[in-house]
């Protein structure tokens, strides 16, 4: 179990770190995570878009191949 002084000593690690990287406030606390969710989404989407070009020129292999492949050994 943690004491007060141990759990507030937590919350100042934590509140030193968002302060290093520039958030001070909610709403800037918000937006980063906003920024964090929207990087998410651009890196999904692009992984879609990418990934049959990495299937076609060999870069990573096709995991239905790999399954179909694996059924036909069986």
């Amino acid at each position: 179990m943690t004491t007060g002084n141990e759990a507030a000593a937590q919350v100042a690690k934590i509140g030193t770190v968002w302060a290093a990287i520039g958030i001070t406030s909610w709403a800037e606390a918000a937006s980063f995570l906003a920024f964090l969710l929207s990087l998410a989404a651009l890196c999904e989407w692009l992984w879609k878009k990418l990934k049959p070009v990495a299937i076609r020129r060999g870069w990573i292999a096709d995991r239905r191949t790999q399954k179909k492949r694996k059924a036909d050994d069986e």
